[in-house]
């Protein structure tokens, strides 16, 4: 789904769907748990699913939060220009930024291969 469907005010349906306004009726995303990564029965975040789900459109849950955004930003040059956004190779980079390659990455080979 596009958010230039969502965007349009008259777009009633989508945005009930993938929870813009408020929760949906359905999961709108899923993702593999980011406290114990999927390898806890007894994780307290995602009760041993492993899984994380949200009801709630992921650009609401971006709302405000410029520092992810902006990482997402940055992952993006780096996926499709090869540039880090400080000088030098992947040791001048902060932790912060390259543990969200790592999760970033992951997330998309998990697509991948649901889609495969």
């Amino acid at each position: 789904m596009s958010c230039k469907v969502c965007r349009d005010p008259e777009a009633k349906r989508p945005r009930q769907a993938w929870g813009c306004d408020a929760d949906a009726a359905e999961d709108v995303w899923t993702i593999e748990c980011v406290r114990c990564g999927g390898q806890s029965p007894t994780c307290e975040r995602c009760a041993g699913t492993g899984r994380e789900s949200g009801r709630r459109c992921p650009q609401f849950l971006l709302a405000g939060r410029h520092d992810i955004r902006e990482v997402l930003r940055l992952y993006a040059i780096l996926s499709s220009h090869g540039l880090l956004p400080n000088e030098g190779g992947a040791l001048d980079q902060s932790p912060s930024f390259m543990a969200a390659v790592r999760l970033i990455d992951n997330e998309l080979a998990e697509i991948r291969k649901r889609k495969a």
